[in-house]
């Protein structure tokens, strides 16, 4: 689960794993067959020719090609009549994509049973990396068309989209399409802030992981642990709650627990990280409440702290997380916080990305030091590679050494909050 500010409405990941920068809606989409990018898409040659039949785990996948078709005389079916766990899906040949570029991918389906979408990528190095892009609901008598938009990062080789099922029952899916739109630049962070002379009563540096990343719990948070820091993680809870649906990328709750017996703190980063705004009274309550109940009982503690998918927020959502969340709420809107315009439910944060320098950080960090901001560092996963979003082991250690020796305490963010209330 990733951040994205680039993109209007996000509706994943992205998660994304966010190897990839990705921003989502549902969207009609009309392509001719000589823009798409995706071989034989709705089935109709061979038997069929550039798909085949993939799987895990303990089921029994039934792979048929069936007449029932939304566009041609074919389409694709996965039945699984017996399930203990794994998933089984079709998959179209793998399409090699342009770094830098945004793609629009659309299909139809039909379900018995409500399935995800789900997108491998392959890097330059040849790592795969596996991301959600979001739930469909069942739809077993109407093909129901889904699309998504993306944009690959500076390092991405080759993708595949496919729609894998968990359960018994069935999929049904037909008229694929992948396009290339244009090409984008690399995200750049933003700069750092001004100094202004509007300070707290001391400069402070929170430290906040979002997703819930496995990597980030194996490779940043005993980082923190070395430099007697402590940080936040921000937990998406159906990747804790339902870890084999998630190829077990992120935190399960042992983990989760584990890291809040160490001292660091437990936010909710909503149950499947879709964008809030637009939601209805009983979609806010499955992704603002029920998140916060899962965590409690879990942690045997309370849980107030709540970040927004995607940064994306209005009136409305806040003023349902003001409802349940008695700390605060943090979106992006800029790097970092000053009295004059503090909110605790719209804490600023400053992304961290594969392209920031240490030089940029310690540039800001003199900056709060100069004024007594705030600065809430914004981190996603810890791991080699170049993906937007993420940071080498090695980097992030030398961002904590540059905190260390800037002399400026780190707190987790709902301490900060709590302290900057005091004031």
């Amino acid at each position: 689960m990733v951040y994205i500010k680039a993109f209007s409405r996000p509706n994943i990941f992205f998660i994304i794993s966010f190897l990839l920068i990705a921003s989502f809606s549902s969207v009609s989409t009309n392509v001719s067959a000589s823009n798409n990018l995706i071989s034989n898409p709705s089935a109709e040659s061979g038997s069929p020719t550039d798909w085949s039949k993939n799987g895990w785990g303990t089921n029994q996948p039934e792979y048929t090609l069936e007449n029932d078709a939304q566009d041609g005389s074919k389409s694709l079916k996965v039945t699984v009549n017996n399930y203990t766990n794994g998933d089984a899906r079709w998959s179209f040949k793998d399409v090699t994509v342009t770094p830098n570029t945004q793609y629009k991918f659309s299909a139809y389906y039909k379900s018995s049973v409500p399935i995800e979408v789900d997108m491998d990528s392959t890097f330059t190095t040849g790592i795969h990396d596996y991301s959600w892009l979001g739930d469909l609901p069942t739809s077993p008598d109407n093909w129901t068309q889904v699309s998504y938009t993306f944009t690959t990062s500076n390092d991405s080789k080759a993708i595949n989209i496919y729609f894998p099922i968990f359960s018994k029952g069935w999929v049904q899916t037909d008229n694929y399409s992948l396009v290339s739109d244009s090409v984008v630049p690399p995200p750049t962070p933003l700069p750092p802030p001004t100094p202004v002379s509007d300070g707290f009563k001391r400069p402070l540096i929170s430290i906040d992981f979002d997703d819930g990343w496995k990597n980030a719990y194996k490779s940043g948070f005993p980082v923190l642990d070395e430099f007697g820091f402590k940080g936040s993680a921000m937990i998406v809870t159906d990747t804790t709650q339902n870890p084999d649906r998630y190829n077990n990328l992120y935190m399960n709750s042992t983990e989760v627990v584990n890291l809040s017996n160490r001292g660091h703190k437990i936010g909710s980063h909503s149950a499947t990280h879709v964008n809030l705004v637009g939601l209805n009274d009983g979609q806010l309550q499955s992704e603002v409440v029920n998140p916060k109940i899962y965590l409690e009982s879990l942690l045997g503690q309370p849980i107030n702290y709540f970040v927004t998918p995607f940064c994306e927020h209005n009136a409305e959502v806040t003023d349902y997380v003001r409802q349940h969340y008695t700390i605060g709420m943090r979106n992006c809107d800029s790097n970092v916080n000053i009295k004059s315009s503090f909110d605790q439910y719209n804490v600023n944060a400053f992304p961290i990305l594969n392209t920031t320098t240490l030089a940029e950080l310690q540039k800001t960090i003199s900056s709060i030091k100069q004024n007594n901001g705030w600065l809430v560092l914004m981190y996603h996963e810890v791991k080699p590679g170049n993906e937007a979003y993420s940071i080498t082991q090695a980097n992030f250690r030398a961002q904590m050494q540059a905190i260390k020796d800037s002399g400026v305490v780190v707190v987790p963010s709902e301490d900060a909050i709590i302290e900057i209330n005091g004031q």
